[in-house]
């Protein structure tokens, strides 16, 4: 049985599938968005932007 890691209370199966965290804790409904989370949500970001959107140099142009 999956418990709540903040109030300790019993969680039913669908409900700790929706409360896991990223930080790898899992949470009630009332506790999943109150908790102080240790998982660096900024460099997530950071990363996923970079991926998605890569430089673009433009070649040079050879004059006539």
């Amino acid at each position: 049985m999956v418990k709540c890691l903040t109030c300790k209370k019993k969680l039913k199966l669908v409900v700790a599938i929706k409360g896991k965290c990223r930080c790898g804790n899992t949470y009630c409904g009332e506790h999943i968005q109150t908790h102080k989370c240790s998982f660096d949500y900024k460099s997530l970001q950071q990363k996923k932007l970079v991926q998605e959107n890569p430089v673009i140099i433009p070649e040079k142009l050879n004059h006539i």
